[in-house]
């Protein structure tokens, strides 16, 4: 730190971009937001693009500043213009969800395909949302969906994996191959991504040996995520004993959680 420290006070962009992480991070102890929003204007003004990402992000989130999406949208544009990666994504994701602009779901994706063109894992996996779910131009495309997402596995993101999983899963496109699923639950779960999907393969025996104590281990893991389909399987094992020892309190207790 003493070193970057020393570099960002001679005023060289990427060590004042540094300074601001350790602050924001709190990587020497204290988080210190207002003081590594001074350090990311600094370095963005500088046109170091980590800086511009940055510093959009701490007027989107309100970290160190007041949340101001105009300013955000403003310092995503400069980092668009230079057809920087997380700043297309980031634009893409204000006019899908009318953050800042009026919702446009031409310009998300358009925005969203210039950063998936350029290997942006993110951005892969919206893109295989938008053509999954139909978003704008997007029509409802499961093979190229699929297309994406597979980039966006390959560039490790979790999210995507899950997607697959479950188009392997649930067999949208009657393929039959939902033994294929597994791998990629298991590779989400690496990541401590989790889904419904890899406790109901070691509870079913789908791409892997069966194993019901594996899958109750899941199912609760997804549950504790949030995952409300897991919510509802945990307290199917409790209920009918799977993994775990009968004990209808429990399942009651996990079926409410679902349902509220």
């Amino acid at each position: 730190f003493e070193l970057i420290s020393k570099a960002a006070e001679q005023g060289y962009p990427y060590a004042m971009f540094r300074v601001g992480l350790y602050m924001e991070k709190g990587v020497l102890g204290e988080v210190k937001p207002e003081e590594a929003f001074a350090w990311y204007t600094k370095a963005a003004e500088a046109d170091d693009n980590d800086a511009i990402i940055a510093l959009g992000r701490c007027y989107r989130e309100g970290i160190g500043t007041e949340e101001n999406w105009d300013k955000a949208l403003e310092w995503f544009s400069k980092g668009a213009e230079k057809n920087e990666a997380r700043c297309l994504t980031e634009l893409g994701m204000a006019y899908e969800n009318g953050n800042g602009v009026e919702e446009n779901p031409q310009k998300a994706v358009e925005y969203m395909m210039k950063a998936a063109e350029q290997d942006y894992g993110y951005a892969q996996f919206k893109m295989g949302d938008y053509y999954f779910f139909g978003c704008g131009p997007c029509l409802e495309d499961n093979k190229t969906a699929v297309e994406w997402y597979e980039k966006a596995v390959a560039n490790e993101i979790p999210m995507a994996m899950l997607r697959v999983g479950e188009y392997y899963l649930y067999d949208y496109d009657s393929l039959n191959e939902s033994e294929k699923a597994f791998a990629y639950f298991k590779k989400a779960a690496e990541y401590e991504w989790y889904s419904e999907g890899l406790g109901i393969c070691y509870e079913m025996g789908i791409g892997v040996e069966e194993n019901e104590t594996e899958a109750f281990k899941y199912y609760t893991l997804a549950a504790d995520n949030g995952n409300t389909t897991s919510m509802y399987r945990t307290g199917l094992c409790y209920y009918n004993g799977v993994g775990v020892k009968q004990n209808y309190a429990e399942a009651y207790g996990w079926f409410t959680d679902e349902a509220g």
